[in-house]
């Protein structure tokens, strides 16, 4: 049987998106108010308290979700986790890319803020949905050390995703940096890179463990390969959190990667949506196109 974790402040038309998923032979999970709504509404209801290790999906981001946190729609498959991506539709796209801003882990404790640690078949669930590839360079990737980036990869490259940003060695990451695809005969370079991991240091003789923003290495990297394929793709973990409008220094990258030929910049981090814009580079013979943040496509955030 599979479930689905409904829990939200605004319960407008939750009892008709419940009734439609048990319809569709989902089990309700809930908690609070909304529990409470679906209840009188005669939808049966399992309590939050007694499921844990749910994931949450967000479009820039994929994150633990505690229990108790409001706002996510979610799936669970037993034994493995689903998120209700395949409500979406993405199945049809040609290339689907998630940040995925969690460690994963077989073993407990799986945890929520500050330090991330989900249950390793989030992984499985990702690709059973329809996703291809997972950027992992965010401020969280480093929540559990090298072992966690080690163990996040594994449960990655056991569900057949492909992945980018963080590497167990030197040898992955000349491999993975940057993340070569190809899709309807299009060649693409994947570049991911973070502005830090929330002061969790990186261990020195480690030092290709995870792709951080630096101008020179940014540089060096993308011209590269430039050449190499048809298109420069680069996600960059960056900006201001709950910021409406790009920092000077997105823009200044932004900028940068315009100017070396990169033709698709998306940015994660700020959790609400930033504009987008096209971009001239400085010699003005290419355009690139920057969504500098994306948002959350599901958010259990109360900002």
């Amino acid at each position: 049987m599979k479930r689905a974790l409904i829990s939200v402040s605004d319960k407008t038309g939750v009892v008709d998106f419940a009734q439609k998923l048990v319809g569709l032979d989902y089990e309700i999970i809930s908690t609070g108010g909304t529990a409470k709504t679906l209840r009188e509404n005669g939808v049966p209801v399992i309590n939050v308290s007694d499921v844990t290790g749910f994931p949450e999906i967000l479009e820039g981001r994929v994150k633990t979700l505690d229990p108790h946190i409001h706002g996510a729609i979610l799936a669970k498959d037993t034994p493995e986790h689903m998120a209700v991506l395949k409500e979406k539709n993405i199945t049809p796209i040609d290339l689907v890319v998630v940040n995925l801003e969690t460690t994963l882990s077989a073993a407990a404790p799986h945890t929520g803020y500050p330090c991330f640690r989900t249950p390793s078949s989030l992984a499985r669930a990702l690709r059973r949905a329809g996703v291809d590839v997972a950027v992992t360079a965010n401020n969280h990737c480093c929540d559990g050390g090298a072992r966690g980036i080690g163990a996040t990869l594994a449960a990655l490259d056991d569900a057949g995703l492909r992945h980018t940003g963080t590497f167990v060695d030197s040898l992955r990451h000349g491999a993975d940096h940057p993340l070569r695809l190809a899709a309807n005969g299009i060649r693409f370079a994947l570049f991911n890179y973070t502005y830090g991991t929330n002061g969790i240091p990186l261990p020195k003789n480690q030092p290709d463990l995870v792709s951080l923003i630096d101008r020179e290495t940014i540089t060096a990297e993308v011209t590269a390969l430039r050449r190499q394929c048809d298109f420069v793709i680069v996600s960059m973990h960056w900006g201001n959190e709950y910021q409406l409008t790009p920092s000077s220094e997105q823009e200044e990258l932004a900028q940068l990667l315009a100017d070396l030929g990169a033709d698709i910049v998306i940015g994660t981090h700020p959790h609400v949506i930033q504009p987008a814009a096209w971009l001239e580079a400085a010699d003005g013979g290419h355009r690139t196109f920057v969504a500098y943040s994306l948002g959350n496509f599901i958010s259990s955030q109360s900002r």
